[in-house]
């Protein structure tokens, strides 16, 4: 019942014997030292095993199958002990031969870690194929798995790899795995810095572009107010400040232009009695001893004409015709 509280999933042909071996052997230790059967008590005969011995065997060879899965299984029914067990699964999951080994030793020198993979999963998974070979009785010098470590990285690390080479006479493959995690590390607070910087970077911009936005809101509400107050029914005159009329309306305007332009309300005073009744002059002589234009305009009998002023040249409706001599007098005559 003490094993039920351990989560070891069955052993079958995709499992790590190496690992499953370990955590079952952890299981028969804590469920009363049963762990002890699988060494056959110290390679005693059965024949010469005491009582207590024999209800060990049969409670870690039990234990044993219970966590083995059918097609294992299957595999195993002849044995009778615990430690016969055991065997029978070692060269059934993790067999000796040439072609096992050569296998292990295939997938090592082929684990690269590639531009981008993780360190750390890189680092777990030679750590298990170094495991395997153990398991296997294949050995390694410990210099020699530090350098295949170093050889498996990629053209990135070559500054990492030549400062551990040229640092030191001798490497061992713990030092390998130090300095490989520590780079790993530094690696992540940089990165978590520069994630850092860049966020306070982008909230101080969003803080800006919110007070922008909230002084251009209030700016705009403003100016709506200010123009819905000028005013009743949006009339505004822009040249004497007042809200009762529009500047086109505004008599002021039109009192003080024709106070600074009297020649306008002349020309507006004869549009009004008849336009047709301004007569130019047609023709200009000069006299004997006369070097200006003539002061009165010839007018056909019947008609009518203002004797006035003369006007300066330029002024009036009058100021496009371009044979418009510089003075020019009118008169009215009767019919």
């Amino acid at each position: 019942m003490s094993s039920l509280k351990f989560d070891l999933p069955q052993l079958d042909y995709t499992t790590r014997f190496s690992l499953w071996q370990v955590k079952m052997r952890a299981i028969l230790t804590q469920s009363s030292d049963l762990d002890e059967a699988l060494d056959g008590f110290g390679k005693k005969d059965a024949k010469t095993w005491i009582d207590e011995e024999k209800r060990k065997d049969r409670k870690a060879f039990s234990l044993t199958q219970l966590h083995l899965f059918n097609n294992i299984l299957q595999e195993v029914l002849s044995e009778k002990s615990a430690a016969a067990l055991w065997l029978k699964l070692e060269s059934i999951c993790m067999s000796k031969d040439l072609t096992s080994k050569m296998h292990m030793k295939m997938k090592l020198f082929s684990h690269k870690l590639q531009e981008g993979a993780s360190m750390m999963n890189h680092l777990s998974t030679f750590r298990e194929i170094v495991s395997d070979l153990l398991s296997m009785e294949v050995k390694y010098d410990d210099e020699d798995l530090a350098l295949i470590l170093l050889v498996l990285l990629p053209n990135s690390f070559a500054n990492f790899r030549d400062t551990l080479l040229y640092s030191r006479d001798e490497l061992t493959l713990v030092e390998v795995y130090e300095a490989l995690q520590q780079r790993e590390k530094m690696k992540s607070m940089v990165h978590a810095e520069g994630s850092s910087s860049k966020a306070e970077a982008l909230q101080v911009r969003g803080r800006t572009e919110n007070r922008n936005n909230n002084y251009n809101s209030d700016k705009s509400k403003t100016e709506r107010g200010h123009s819905k107050s000028k005013g009743r029914y949006g009339k505004f005159c822009k040249y004497c400040k007042k809200t009762s009329h529009n500047i086109d309306d505004c008599w002021k305007l039109q009192n003080d232009t024709s106070q600074t332009n009297p020649t306008k309300e002349i020309f507006s005073e004869l549009d009004e009695i008849n336009a047709q009744s301004l007569i130019f002059p047609r023709s200009f002589q000069k006299t004997e001893g006369d070097t200006k234009w003539g002061d009165e305009a010839p007018t056909p009998q019947g008609r009518a004409a203002w004797v006035g002023p003369a006007l300066p040249y330029g002024v009036g409706p009058c100021a496009s015709n371009p044979t418009l001599p510089p003075t020019y007098s009118l008169r009215r005559e009767n019919p």
